[in-house]
């Protein structure tokens, strides 16, 4: 007994110390070690959850469906044979909330498909309105190949759903394969000169993508007694095949996708408590988005990161958070101004800064209008400072891109003490 209790503590010290990725790999393949490995810290830099595929650091795994055809299909439909989502034996997609099972998240919200009548409908409108007769006239080569190969498609569709209707089956056999890969995004620095060889492997009696990747996640994450960390997770999936048991991931930073379709209170659920608050939030946002940033995950979060500009320009002003940072803005001059006027009559805290990145269309110009104001204190050639009241004031500052050239720059408007100023 002392012994094995030796040899699990040995283990746990070597493995504590491996590549992430290799003590992943190496725990599903060898049973024996996986109990040590399950009881062992396990920090992660980066970990990415899609639909068919997770990275972890620098190497991605995706699962693919691949389908064999009745052979009296069409060319085709056959083509697609090798898929990254599930279809029926039609041939046709499978809604990710059609399978949902034991510890799965739906982390957006439903998306309904378009009935089928109504879609293959749509399909033969698109079929008898297109301009056959007109294919000739088109001089572009690419184009008119394009064009002739779009209605191939659409007519192996409007079969497709004849064979639906009729109910003749199209697949006869499916199965998944797993294959690894070095990811070319965000790919860890350290990762950048190291050589790797890809995989691939075939998951036996797995009929499904969503059962393929639930079985991954849980070899993967699944049953951990001990707490595990991330420092950047990345949820890009509307339903997450998450693990039934185990410790959850303590995580650092997360991004997301468009926040106007998620359910922030399923987020308790994917990550640990102790992740509050988050050092940053990132996310996208849509302009008709009617919700509220007020929910405590976003305004607890030190840094939130607009992965995507607002095409509402007074959108931003509903984040209450001290420190939020903006890509590619392209400010107006009446924008400008009137974002202004709403940091001055707001009275933000002390210490609020918001960064706009790669902005565009603020010359001097809009800065000498601003200079006008009668709150106006201070003056630079990049900087303008207006009270807002006796102890804090207003800094507005624009750095262009490269001095000289008053560019796409970054922007900076920041509330700060009036002692720094007076």
């Amino acid at each position: 007994m002392a012994n094995s209790e030796m040899l699990f503590d040995n283990m746990q010290v070597v493995i504590e110390y491996l590549e992430s990725n290799f003590r992943l790999q190496l725990a599903s393949r060898l049973p024996p070690i996986r109990a040590a490995e399950k009881s062992t810290p396990l920090i992660i830099k980066r970990l990415v959850l899609g639909q068919s595929m997770i990275t972890v650091d620098s190497i991605s795994y995706k699962l693919k469906q691949l389908k064999e055809y009745d052979e009296e299909i069409p060319l085709l439909i056959k083509k697609e044979h090798e898929l990254e989502h599930d279809v029926d034996q039609y041939g046709f997609p499978i809604s990710p909330y059609d399978i949902l099972l034991d510890g799965d998240l739906k982390i957006y919200g439903t998306i309904k498909p378009k009935p089928f009548v109504e879609d293959e409908k749509w399909v033969k409108e698109m079929v008898e309105t297109a301009p056959i007769e007109e294919v000739d006239q088109i001089e572009c080569e690419w184009e008119k190949k394009e064009f002739l190969r779009t209605m191939e498609f659409l007519k192996s569709k409007l079969l497709q759903y004849e064979y639906k209707r009729n109910n003749r089956k199209i697949v006869t056999d499916s199965f998944l394969v797993l294959s690894t890969s070095r990811c070319q995004a965000r790919i860890l620095k350290e990762d950048r000169q190291k050589p790797y060889n890809g995989t691939t492997e075939q998951f036996s009696n797995i009929p499904t993508i969503y059962e393929g990747m639930k079985k991954l996640l849980e070899r993967f994450f699944g049953n951990r007694k001990v707490a595990w960390k991330v420092d950047l997770l990345e949820l890009k999936t509307s339903v997450l095949r998450w693990i039934k048991s185990g410790s959850l991931p303590i995580v650092s930073n997360l991004s997301m996708q468009h926040i106007d379709k998620v359910n922030m209170d399923v987020i308790n659920s994917v990550v640990h408590k102790s992740s509050f608050p988050l050092k940053t939030f990132e996310f996208t946002v849509k302009d008709d988005y009617a919700g509220n940033f007020n929910h405590s995950i976003i305004t607890t979060s030190e840094l939130l990161k607009i992965a995507n500009p607002f095409h509402c320009p007074t959108q931003h002003h509903k984040l209450r958070n001290s420190r939020v940072n903006l890509p590619k803005m392209n400010i107006e001059f009446f924008d400008f101004e009137r974002w202004i006027v709403h940091w001055l009559r707001n009275r933000r805290p002390i210490g609020t800064i918001y960064i706009y990145k790669k902005v565009k269309g603020i010359p001097p110009y809009l800065l000498e209008q601003i200079r006008k104001r009668p709150e106006l204190i201070e003056e630079t050639e990049k900087s303008v400072t207006l009270k807002i009241n006796e102890t804090s004031a207003l800094h507005v500052y624009f750095k262009p891109k490269t001095d000289g050239n008053w560019g796409p720059g970054t922007a900076e408007i920041s509330v700060i003490p009036r002692e720094n100023v007076d």
